[in-house]
């Protein structure tokens, strides 16, 4: 849905089909978007961050290379660098995983004891 909204490329060039729209919307974008969901709001702001990571590191023919893929493909980064914490432990019970332990950070989770998510198949 995200993608079909027109949001993913919203800092993406214009002449790769982007919005070409500045940090100060996308600042607007998150937070309305996070309103309603602090799960999604998340995401598209970790996705806003990538995006425009090369950015800060890449090369001028590898900032143009990356901005025209994920412009033109409307591609998603969905990564977010939110490293496990030490004293977590995720165990398997069947077809279930087991997160026991404490966590500082985590979007759309449940708190207190062991969690059990479904695994997808």
């Amino acid at each position: 849905m995200l993608k079909d909204s027109g949001l993913v490329t919203l800092l993406g060039p214009i002449e790769h089909g982007g919005a070409g729209e500045t940090w100060e919307t996308a600042y607007r974008i998150i937070r309305e978007v996070a309103s309603g969901d602090g799960s999604i709001g998340q995401l598209i702001g970790y996705h806003y961050l990538w995006a425009w990571a090369v950015r800060l590191v890449g090369t001028p023919e590898q900032i143009a290379a990356v901005e025209e893929l994920y412009t033109t493909q409307n591609l998603f980064f969905g990564g977010a660098v939110n490293p496990r914490d030490n004293d977590l432990t995720i165990t398997e019970d069947g077809d279930e995983l087991v997160y026991n332990g404490r966590k500082s950070f985590s979007t759309g989770s449940q708190g207190l004891g062991p969690h059990r998510p479904r695994r997808r198949p």
